[in-house]
């Protein structure tokens, strides 16, 4: 096999990964019943029995922690976020409990002494890593499903124009969905809608 049919494989395989996750995300709303935005995370959270905890982390680049000692989990958010960028690493931590990621175990000893800790930084929001990476698509799929951005669009009757000339339809989404402007900007572009 060449290094192009390599190329396309894992291309090929990371879209098809995507595809996976974005059910996943589905079936997860399917359970909790949520069938409009802005998804309700607290509500998610609590049917799937994990705790939620606003910290202020000595260390500004880390927006949220999952932790988890097999038997119970938590959700450590950074207190001085913005409202929407808690709500995406809510949904970024959900995903990786989701999706069944693990990692080298890191313990602290106080409140959490038991507990394995995922930190989400600086490198979760670039997709540094691959976990990082389907981790973001979860809580893309999550707060801004597919098919619920679909219906706002049709009802907005957009077909053929361009983002710059939609930014007030992009603004308007962010409140529906109640998400930040990149992160609604990266999942239109990501979902390949033609404008």
């Amino acid at each position: 096999m060449n290094n192009s049919q390599v190329l396309e494989l894992s291309n090929y395989t990371s879209k098809k990964r995507v595809r996976q996750i974005e059910d996943i995300a589905n079936q997860l709303l399917a359970e909790v019943n949520q069938t409009k935005p802005p998804i309700l995370v607290q509500e998610i959270l609590n049917f799937k029995s994990i705790a939620l905890h606003e910290i202020e982390f000595e260390d500004n680049d880390i927006s949220g922690v999952f932790m988890t000692d097999g038997k119970s989990a938590a959700i450590g958010v950074n207190k001085l976020n913005t409202h929407t960028r808690k709500r995406f690493t809510i949904a970024h931590e959900l995903g990786h409990f989701i999706l069944g990621h693990r990692r080298d175990q890191v313990f602290v000893d106080t409140p959490y002494k038991y507990y394995t800790i995922l930190y989400r930084d600086k490198n979760s929001s670039s997709g540094e890593f691959f976990q990082e990476r389907e981790a973001n698509a979860f809580a893309a799929a999550l707060l801004m499903p597919r098919e619920m951005l679909l219906s706002e669009l049709r009802e907005a009757s957009i077909n053929q124009q361009s983002l710059d000339e939609n930014f007030d339809l992009i603004g308007t989404l962010c409140e529906k969905f109640d998400v930040s402007i990149t992160a609604m900007t990266l999942r239109l572009t990501n979902l390949d809608l033609h404008w």
